[in-house]
């Protein structure tokens, strides 16, 4: 075979030769080759479109956070919870705020209140427990001395006196600084057990205003309180017992009293009721004065709910 060429070979030789010379994506492959680099053939790369159709979440910043919902405090009522959806957000900010600054200073009340109540509590419990100790020891301290002068007379003494003088100046001092010390623990017992039971009655005031706040009204409250002791009194209570009788006791003393009286008055006659000769009636007849009183203490018995209500109710109907 001839190693020379035609003119044709020739020319497509130079021409195969100049295209890969001049095209610069053949050049680029080449080098890569050498290089051991992957070469994109630029089909992943997005055209202007598809760069234009790019959603948007891919942009940062260009989504925007779905609204946060606000809730109305928990205790509102359902159109209050309304009515607050309806707000801007910056007013239902707002409003939280000073709903949760009234939340923080009521539970820091109520804090300080159990606080204080767990602490006067620990307080009148230490105090009457000293108050034992001073009751035990004021008695222990009488029998005490009664049990050793038992039998001294003042004859027995100016015999004494005019017998040894100096055993009776010291008999006497004796019996005189156990006398003074005696006289002592007995007025600290009074006192001591008179605080305490003040701050009782107190506490019992206190259990009362639930229990039956009648007794403790600010203007029937005395009335009712001494209508109940007299009516004890007369169902053969002792006098001297009514102030240490608890909350718990005198109240249902009082419905007992209540019942009782309604009872009573339930078992009276009724009276005839009068009416004018002559008279009749014409259309729809008027409501009578029971009736009419009837209504009213019902009326006061649903708003009250308390036990002299309900017996003012039995006897308008009696």
């Amino acid at each position: 075979m001839s190693d020379t060429l035609t003119i044709d070979q020739a020319v497509d030789l130079v021409t195969e030769g100049s295209v890969e010379a001049d095209n610069p994506v053949i050049e680029r492959e080449e080098n890569a080759a050498l290089e051991g680099e992957e070469i994109s053939d630029g089909d992943d790369q997005p055209s202007g479109e598809e760069a234009a159709e790019t959603p948007a979440e891919t942009q940062e910043g260009d989504v925007e956070a779905p609204a946060t919902v606000v809730e109305a405090p928990t205790f509102w009522s359902a159109e209050g919870k309304a009515l607050f959806a309806t707000l801007p957000p910056e007013a239902q900010a707002a409003i939280l705020a000073e709903e949760n600054g009234v939340k923080a200073l009521t539970a820091k009340k109520l804090e300080g209140t159990a606080a204080e109540k767990k602490a006067a509590k620990a307080e009148r419990d230490k105090f009457a427990q000293l108050t034992t100790r001073m009751s035990e020891a004021a008695t222990q301290a009488e029998t005490t001395f009664a049990s050793r002068w038992a039998g001294i007379t003042p004859e027995g003494w100016s015999a004494l006196a005019q017998q040894d003088p100096n055993k009776y100046t010291a008999l006497k001092a004796q019996y005189d600084a156990e006398q003074h010390a005696v006289q002592q623990a007995s007025s600290a017992r009074a006192e001591a057990e008179a605080t305490q039971h003040t701050e009782w009655l107190s506490e019992q005031a206190e259990k009362l205003q639930t229990l039956c706040p009648a007794l403790v009204d600010p203007v029937h409250g005395e009335k009712n309180l001494r209508e109940l002791s007299d009516w004890l009194i007369k169902e053969g209570a002792d006098p001297e017992q009514l102030p240490h009788v608890g909350a718990v006791e005198m109240s249902i003393a009082r419905k007992a009293m209540l019942y009782d009286l309604g009872v009573a008055k339930l078992q009276q006659p009724r009276k005839p009721v009068e009416t004018k000769p002559g008279l009749k009636p014409s259309g729809a007849e008027s409501s009578s004065p029971q009736q009419r009183s009837a209504a009213s203490a019902m009326s006061r018995l649903s708003k009250s709910g308390s036990i002299d209500d309900a017996v003012e109710v039995l006897l308008a109907r009696k």
